[in-house]
This record gives structure tokens, C-alpha cells and sequence, in this order.
């Protein structure tokens, strides 16, 4: 409010002084003209208050992002002002991972945020509910190894799935470096479960993605697991001398960034979690239809967040993890829509991360409903 009011002050000295100079210049034919300036500039000035104003009295969304080619429609809203015309204002907060996304959400600081594989914490542990799912992102994610290692070398282990690398002599007592409880994790676990094997067998090294990316690169560890944008640029810069042992389609996963909201953000802001979820689905529409809009507005999100994607790498992510259309979605939700949450939780109860009984939680907090009202709007 004070800066509108230093404006206004500023608008209406110009106008004054445009006043007296033409006063002085053209006596009352003057006069009439800075009269009807100086009416203008004031008439200007209420209109940008009370826009102002209305913005101020929408109802406010707290939404939680990444800086990651998962907030990329969100972004594309956010770059567009476009939630002002769904009937609410954004508060954007922007997480590293799914883990302290996860801490802020048990300390009732977000009502809705994209996620991945790490939303089974936030429903199993936070009460959240998964209303949404708005990218494909199978071919984001994969398990690299060195092309020099035994790993590499060790080919058909498993006929089920005759594309990924390794096998129970070569893995076993290996060095495996990901982000445990997120999307690079769940690949790992079937990875392993494919070669006869558990995460007893292995030793596992926690890193977040980008920490992972740079110790597998200067020599640590084994084995990396790990998502777009690190996947895509190991597939680019690493193609010679890194292999990939395994991923989401190679394992015949499904897999998809959510969308979440916290229990209270269900109870009290449903209505505009509908509108949130239109806003986003529309946004999906627009850039599917142009790949260099959606190249450029993942490039500028990560700019805005102190990290720079090469446009090869951004445009590699974003063929790799498409945003889904409306129509996608919709056949979704009348297909498949809850078979990827479910395998995911499942794998947590078989890994022990989560218990057996947690189960019921996928019929209660996992659901479509809010996605139906949104496409129907």
C-alpha cells in the first residue's frame, strides 16, 4: 500500500506541475486540458488501486514446488499470472526434494505441491492426499553403472526384463548412491527384487540428487540412481563410459509426478484445489502443443532457482517426461489412475520402509474425484 500510494503521488505532482505549465502557456484553454490530464492520472490510479486490491482478496493456495522439470506447468502459470483467473493467488515455496517438501508439510506450512515417488510419505506419515497426476515420468529415471564394471558386463540375467544390466553375483556387496524415499529409490527396489536380490545385499549411500550426480562422477560409489535433469545429462555427457543397468520402462514401471494436498488443505480449501488442478491441467494443454514453450519456461524456472539446464538436456527431459493433456488425464482417471501409487506403496511394505497395514490408506487418500470436478469445469 505504500508503494501504490507513492505512485499515486508521483502521478498526480506530474500532473500537477503539467498544470501550471500549461496554465502559464495557453491561460484557460490550458487550464482545461491539465484539468482533464490530472483527472485521468488520478482515474488511472484508482483503477491499478483497486485491481490491486482485488488480487489481495482472492484466497491464498501455499504451494509447494522443486526447482525441477516437475514444476515446469506450475511455472508456466506462475510466468502467465494465470491463477488470478481460476479464482485464487499462489505463495510459491520451492523445495529441494521430496524430503523437506515432506518436513514442511508435517509443520502445516503448504496446502498443495508437486511430488514424486516421496507423496507415499506424505500421505502415509502427513495425513496428505494424492488428488493428481500430470506428467509421464518413466523415462526420466534410471540406475547408471560404468561401462567398465562386472555390472555392465552381466546381460540376461532375467528374461522377464532382458534389457537390464547385472545379476546377483555382480551387484551383491556393491555401492549404490541415491536419494532414499523419492522416485530414483522406487527403481532401485525392483531393479533389485529383478536380480534376485534386497537392499540387504547392497550398501546404500543417501545423497540428494545433485550431490549423488557429482560423487558418482568423480569416482565414488558403484552404482548412481537418480532422475531428470541428472539422468538426462548423464545420457549426454557419460554416454561413452556410463551404462544404464535399469529404469522405470526397462522394469515395466508406471510412474507419475503427483500432485498433493495437505489433510487440512482437503477439508478447507477443496474448492480451490479443483481450481489448482484446471489451472495446471490447462496449462499442461498449452505446452504440449509447443516443445519450445515448454523447453524455454523449464529453462527460465531453473534459472529463477539458481540453476541452469543445457538446452540439449532440458529439451532431452522434457521428450522423455511429457506433460500429460486433458484428454491424457482423463483416460487416466478412467484406466489406470491410482495402479502406480499402489505399486509403489507396495514396494514399501515389502522393503519395510512403511508398515503392512498402511495398505488402507491407498482407498481413503489416493483419489481421483477432484480430477473429475477440474475437467469438468
Amino acid at each position: 500500500m505504500k508503494n501504490m500510494n507513492w505512485k499515486k503521488a508521483v502521478s498526480l505532482l506530474m500532473a500537477a506541475v503539467l498544470v501550471g505549465s500549461l496554465t502559464a502557456c495557453s491561460g484557460g484553454q490550458g487550464q482545461k486540458e491539465a484539468s482533464t490530464e490530472l483527472q485521468k492520472a488520478e482515474e488511472k490510479e484508482s483503477a491499478e488501486s483497486t485491481q490491486a486490491k482485488g488480487n489481495e482478496e482472492l484466497p491464498v493456495l501455499r504451494v509447494s514446488l522443486h526447482p525441477a522439470y516437475i514444476s515446469t506447468p506450475v511455472a508456466y502459470a506462475i510466468a502467465n499470472d494465470m491463477a488470478k483467473d481460476y479464482g485464487f493467488q499462489m505463495e510459491v515455496q520451492v523445495y529441494a526434494s521430496g524430503a523437506p517438501q515432506n518436513e514442511a508439510l508435517g509443520s502445516g506450512l503448504w496446502d498443495v505441491g508437486v511430488i514424486g515417488g516421496a507423496f507415499v510419505n506424505s500421505v502415509n506419515t502427513y495425513g496428505a492426499y494424492v488428488i493428481g497426476d500430470f506428467i509421464d515420468g518413466r523415462d526420466g529415471n534410471a540406475i547408471f553403472v560404468r561401462k567398465d564394471s562386472d555390472i555392465a558386463k552381466a546381460t540376461g540375467s532375467n528374461p522377464t526384463y532382458p534389457d537390464i544390466l547385472g545379476n546377483a553375483e555382480t551387484v551383491k556387496g556393491k555401492t549404490l548412491i541415491t536419494n532414499l524415499g523419492t522416485t530414483g529409490h522406487v527403481q532401485v527396489q525392483k531393479w533389485l527384487e529383478a536380480l534376485g536380490l534386497t537392499e540387504d545385499d547392497i550398501e546404500i549411500v543417501q545423497m540428494d540428487y545433485a550431490s549423488g550426480y557429482q560423487a558418482f562422477e568423480s569416482g565414488e560409489g558403484d552404482i548412481l540412481a537418480t532422475i531428470g535433469p541428472y539422468s538426462t545429462r548423464a545420457r549426454i555427457a557419460h554416454q561413452d563410459d556410463w551404462a544404464i543397468a535399469g529404469g522405470f520402462i526397462s522394469l515395466d514401471l508406471l510412474q507419475y509426478e503427483n500432485i498433493v494436498c495437505s489433510e487440512s488443505a482437503m477439508k478447507e480449501k477443496r474448492d480451490l484445489l479443483v481450481s489448482f488442478i484446471r489451472m495446471v491441467a490447462d496449462a499442461n494443454d498449452v505446452l504440449a502443443k509447443d516443445e519450445d514453450l515448454l523447453v524455454d519456461t523449464y529453462m527460465n524456472w531453473m534459472i529463477e532457482n539458481g540453476k541452469e539446464v543445457d538446452k540439449e538436456e532440458a529439451s532431452m527431459e522434457c521428450i522423455q517426461k511429457p506433460v500429460m493433456t486433458k484428454e491424457q488425464i482423463g483416460s487416466l482417471i478412467e484406466t489406470d489412475f491410482g495402479a502406480y501409487e499402489r505399486m509403489v506403496w507396495e514396494m514399501n511394505i515389502e522393503s519395510g520402509n512403511i508398515s503392512a497395514d498402511s495398505i488402507s490408506k491407498l482407498d481413503t487418500n489416493i483419489t481421483a474425484e477432484l480430477m473429475r470436478e477440474a475437467l469438468k469445469q
